[in-house]
């Protein structure tokens, strides 16, 4: 079978395939025909060709008749695009395919044509209303999703209607080069290793095969870090001398005001193009644009950053690399505010000149959002962060933008200029998805599978001598496996470990002072400062000793891994409830006090004993204090009986602390309607599974419900914040769509058509993609509410069907 494959593969590029884009296809098929599931994922490295991959498989699927149906959905309208044209080219020289493209939400409805491919987008799944198409032939449905990192699962609602409409029984299978732990969860394998049970995707092409074949660069050999070189309040890190740590430094310079940090960005970009042209000499001789990627934080710092860079570089006549004045693009989604108070969008921003042909001219691209996943351009040689990034995934997509090699042409490592994280952030990215990404079940599994791979670098040695012997791009490499170990390690005391924290401390130390000028601004007192703190946090969360033959300070109990949760929080101590007894003393007053009303009454017993005579009436019960058996209390009582005492400490612990938490990150939040609000759910999440880790031993359910509602309180908190921003967005969308719909009036005249409908209802479903773009970078009930009120504004304003074309 390969040997047909790679000859259909080679009739449909004109080229060779790559060895693991044969062995993808050949696996996925052999798989679905033995029957051995029907969910599947692909972890493939950026640039490793998973558009050709897909264009292969879709094909001989059908071609096989091992299904009757391919769909294949992706997350943006330009990946949607560039899918649907690179596989009709591949289609056209292999033999022709049936093919359909579901441009509105009413196209999903339509029944599947046997034989066919089905083109769309995720979020056209929004509406909980769709429901399986009437008349649709019973068939195998596969579903192919690329770049699964983004919208799986989305709160779910995207892969549920999904589901709901092409049948439970489909078969899935989802390509990402960065995949998620609850993808990973549900559609990748479950394998059992030395180290514990865990869950890998189906295939896998790590980053470093692609590096190692040469069809895609390492995002770190000539990554720099500009913390060093930016000031916050006049001041620069340098000049601190030690004073501050490189974390609040970063978080002083985000705090500016947005001007301030947009004029020093701007300024900086500029300053630094030439370092890249000359970078890249063999590609200007070869008369190849050289193209720069700048993320900005928001939609409204794009075009602020944008307009900066515009004025600037015509102030100081920056030139291209052809020598040529910059063409400067700004893409985003939905509309922001331009100088004069205008409300402006990217289109208008670029002279009216759509994205396809900007994006082409422009020699610096200035996004927040958009094209920064699967956006394939080769000529990209640069990216400038200045974007504070807290998912591991969203930052590994965006520094992969400029890994994409073009073997002759003069292309040679990209450089990554950091304006926004720390590096120690971006190198723990870069290891979690450098080799074959795995999610653990067992405690230890992902600590020592780290170790490993550190000591493949041959660490045995004198931290100086391992370091010396290195590549640049080895230092680094073995520098982010190194930072990934102490964030994995965190939760464990250094006897339970496989490597000693002195060793790796030294290691640490060495590796930050010869990267001192990549990483630190060349400062080696910042370098040594950052390393000590690395080390410094993980021996003070949870070590005695640095040596790794202390005893472990294992929480054996739930008090103390409670205790452990509110102080890693830095929460103080837990609230208490209200007292539940009728006397609120101590429980040694209490007792003393039981003792002398016992007496007491004994006394006043035999007083009236003496003085009334005997009785044969008993004594009457208190009313106030008798049971009555409702149904709330029946349940109460049956579940404290099916549960332990520890169970509801830890529960109600978990409660408190999730509350807490979820509290305190929304008094950090800026004020309601704030465009440059940051999104620091992951870093809250993180911290709080570590804060939690050790209450797992106790209750794995108890705690990962916590998780989950923390993750929904802390979305909802930043909806909140975010709300007045998107109803704004909301509010121009639906201008927009009145200003639309005029003009499509004036142009098919005023009276209600079918082609007047279709045109509207497809202007509709636009502006509905733009807003879900906008929103669903948050998610949530709140960003879910936007949606669906913005859906019931545009149905008052569509046009009423013709009455004999009305169901």
């Amino acid at each position: 079978m390969e040997n047909e494959l790679r000859a259909v593969f080679h009739q449909g590029l004109g080229k060779h395939p790559r060895a693991h884009q044969i062995k993808s296809v050949h696996r996925q098929l052999a798989a679905i025909q033995q029957d051995e599931g029907t969910r599947f994922l692909h972890q493939h490295a950026p640039g490793s060709g998973k558009t050709e991959i897909i264009a292969l498989m879709s094909k001989e699927l059908l071609r096989r008749g091992i299904f009757d149906f391919v769909v294949i959905l992706n997350y943006a309208t330009e990946l949607e695009e560039q899918m649907l044209k690179r596989c009709l080219e591949f289609w056209q020289r292999t033999g022709a395919i049936a093919h359909r493209r579901a441009a509105r939400i009413q196209d999903l409805q339509r029944p599947l044509e046997q034989g066919t491919v089905l083109f769309s987008l995720l979020q056209k799944f929004q509406d909980e209303k769709v429901e399986p198409a009437i008349g649709e032939s019973p068939g195998r449905i596969c579903v192919i999703i690329d770049e699964a990192h983004r919208g799986v699962p989305d709160e779910g609602v995207y892969i549920k209607n999904v589901l709901k409409r092409f049948g439970k029984d489909q078969t899935q299978i989802f390509f990402t080069a960065t995949p998620k732990s609850e993808t990973l969860l549900s559609h990748g394998l479950r394998l059992t290793g030395p180290h514990g049970d865990y869950y890998v995707a189906f295939d896998v092409h790590t980053q470093r095969d692609a590096v190692k074949e040469k069809y895609t660069l390492n995002p770190l050999e000539k990554y720099m870090n500009a913390a060093a070189q930016l000031t916050a309040d006049g001041t620069n890190l340098i000049d601190l001398e030690g004073s501050v740590s490189m974390a609040t430094f970063m978080d002083r310079i985000h705090k500016q005001r947005s001007n301030q940090m947009v004029l020093q960005q701007a300024n900086f970009i500029l300053d630094h193009l030439r370092d890249v042209h000359e970078e890249m000499p063999n590609m200007i001789v070869q008369g190849h644009q050289i193209k720069h990627l700048v993320v900005a934080q928001s939609q409204q710092a794009v075009h602020d950053l944008g307009e900066q860079l515009k004025k600037i570089a015509a102030k100081k006549k920056v030139k291209s690399s052809f020598g040529r004045p910059l063409v400067i693009g700004e893409f985003f989604s939905g509309s922001v505010r331009a100088s004069g108070g205008k409300t402006i969008r990217d289109r208008e921003a670029n002279g009216n000149r759509d994205d396809a042909d900007m994006l082409s001219e422009s020699d610096i691209v200035v996004c927040c959002c958009k094209f920064l996943a699967g956006w394939d351009e080769w000529r990209l040689c640069s990216v400038f962060l200045c974007k504070r990034v807290f998912s591991e995934e969203f930052l590994q997509q965006m520094l992969a933008r400029a890994t994409r090699a073009r073997p002759g042409t003069g292309k040679k490592r990209p450089l990554v200029f950091d304006l926004a994280n720390h590096p120690d952030d971006v190198c723990a990215a870069v290891a979690r998805f450098w080799l074959e990404t795995r999610h653990f079940e067992g405690p230890l599994g992902e600590v020592i599978d780290l170790a490993e791979q550190i000591k493949t670098f041959s660490i045995n040695a004198k931290p100086a001598d391992v370091v010396t012997k290195l590549s640049g791009s080895d230092q680094i490499l073995l520098r982010a496996f190194v930072v990934r170990y102490y964030r994995a390690a965190a939760p464990f005391t250094a006897a339970e470990l496989p490597l000693s924290f002195d060793v790796l401390a030294d290691l640490l130390r060495e590796l930050n002072l010869v990267l001192c000028k990549q990483l630190f601004g060349g400062d080696r007192k910042i370098a040594k400062s950052e390393a000590e703190l690395t080390a410094s946090l993980r021996a003070r969360a949870l070590d005695t000793s640095s040596s790794a033959s202390a005893k472990p300070v294992a929480k054996k109990t739930v008090p103390a891994a409670l205790r452990h949760l509110r102080t890693a929080l830095q929460l103080g101590r837990a609230k208490r409830g209200p007292r539940t007894d009728q006397v609120e003393e101590t429980p040694a007053k209490r007792q003393k006090t039981e003792v002398l009303a016992d007496i007491s009454n004994q006394t006043d017993a035999a007083a009236q004993l003496a003085a009334e005579g005997p009785t044969s009436s008993p004594p009457k019960s208190d009313p106030s204090t008798a049971w009555v058996e409702t149904p709330a209390k029946v349940e109460q009582v049956s579940k404290q009986a099916s549960s332990t005492p520890d169970l509801a400490a830890i529960k109600a612990g978990l409660r408190q602390a999730v509350d807490d938490v979820a509290e305190r990150y929304w008094n950090q939040l800026p004020e309601e309607g704030d465009a440059d609000t940051q999104d620091t759910r992951e870093a809250e999440m993180r911290a709080f599974k570590f804060a939690a880790y050790p209450l797992r031993q106790f209750s794995f359910q108890a705690v990962t419900a916590a998780e989950k509602t923390l993750r929904s309180k802390l979305t909802e908190n930043l909806g909140t914040v975010m709300k007045n921003c998107w109803e704004k967005q909301r509010a121009d969308l639906e201008q927009q769509f009145r200003a639309r719909l005029r003009q499509l009036r004036d142009q098919r005249g005023p009276d209600p058509s079918e082609d007047l409908c279709a045109a509207a209802a497809a202007v509709a479903e636009d502006l509905s993609m733009e807003l879900a773009e906008i929103v669903d970078q948050v998610g949530g009930r709140v960003a879910g509410w936007q949606k669906r009120s913005f859906r019931k504004s545009i149905e008052k304003l569509m046009p009423l069907q013709p009455a004999s074309e009305a169901p």
